[in-house]
């Protein structure tokens, strides 16, 4: 175990890290569509977008101020939705970090498998800072949302399909990493019990 390992990590160093310990040909997390989180996220994605185009189909020449307001109304439902989610995002990872021992942390140490452990509480970093990404978008969406310009159909659709495929992404990613805290704890236990035949 190097010494690097075991000094104070940014998001930069900390997706390095993560990165170096992927395979080589290995996709971003929020594009690899091998994963279920992406595939089903572009499946929803497709479907809410559908929605909304046959919605606004519908209303833009009768009703331009109704599809104003109910997307507004979508985006703030969107920003509280993801700050409570950072709650949660915030919540398991004090959990985690919480229950893992300084001794089962030594014997990670000693097996060289710490690396492993941060590259698994990257996680929460990582879909930590799309959440944030995406709430920064809303709000700006908000507001752009309110501009008196002339409306283009193709460019709403493009950005209701991005912003679907964010949410969906980081809600379906977030109950991953449910059986991420269940394999900390595991591996906690396991790491313990090992202690406890040594002692």
């Amino acid at each position: 175990m190097d010494k690097q390992s075991l000094e104070f990590h940014d998001f930069k160093s900390l997706y390095k890290l993560t990165k170096s310990m992927r395979e080589e040909k290995e996709l971003e997390p929020i594009i690899n569509y091998k994963e279920f989180e992406v595939y089903f996220s572009i499946i929803c994605s497709l479907i809410l977008t559908t929605v909304i185009f046959l919605f606004v189909k519908t209303n833009i020449d009768s009703n331009m101020n109704y599809i104003v307001t109910t997307t507004q109304n979508m985006l703030l439902y969107t920003i509280a939705g993801l700050i409570g989610m950072i709650g949660f995002i915030v919540s398991g990872l004090a959990i985690v970090s919480g229950t893992t021992s300084s001794k089962v942390i030594g014997i990670m140490i000693e097996k060289r498998k710490f690396n492993y452990l941060l590259t698994v509480l990257f996680s929460f970093f990582y879909i930590g800072l799309i959440m944030g990404i995406l709430i920064v978008l809303s709000i700006t969406l908000y507001f752009v949302m309110g501009i008196n310009v002339n409306f283009s159909f193709p460019i709403y659709i493009i950005i209701v399909f991005i912003m679907a495929y964010g949410v969906f992404f980081t809600l379906f990613y977030t109950v991953s990493l449910l059986g991420t805290c269940i394999n900390i704890f595991i591996i906690n236990y396991l790491y313990s019990k090992e202690d406890q035949n040594e002692g």
